[in-house]
């Protein structure tokens, strides 16, 4: 069962949703996960998780004292194919510009794992 949230729509017009219990971003998203929920079962990918976070840059303090946050990374889903090469997917309507920044820190910390953008039609 699919339920609207009653404000549905973020900063990017995308309307939230919830399915079985579990909130999504946007329909997209969540067509996505049960796409992939699929693959899983039909053993081509492997560790599904959804909202997998990633700190690309620990929290510090600077030389007066101040503290920084850490900067860090959700993606919507990441799992594994059948080689073993994980997989970052991210769902995007529209990329700003801190979500560009962020993805180019994560590649850089990251090569060996696979960045998957996907475009919300």
């Amino acid at each position: 069962m699919v339920t609207r949230l009653r404000n549905p729509r973020n900063k990017y017009n995308a309307g939230a949703t919830i399915h079985n219990g579990e909130r999504f971003d946007s329909g997209a998203e969540r067509t996505r996960y049960l796409e992939l929920l699929l693959l899983q079962r039909a053993n081509v990918i492997a560790r599904l998780e959804r909202q997998p976070k990633f700190v690309l840059q620990p929290a510090f303090h600077d030389a007066w004292g101040r503290l920084w946050r850490a900067i860090t990374y959700t993606a919507d889903f990441s799992y594994y194919d059948k080689d073993g090469q994980m997989t970052i997917e991210d769902m995007k309507g529209a990329e700003s510009r801190d979500f560009r920044l962020r993805a180019k820190m994560f590649q850089a910390q990251h090569p060996d794992i696979k960045l998957v953008i996907t475009r919300a039609k």
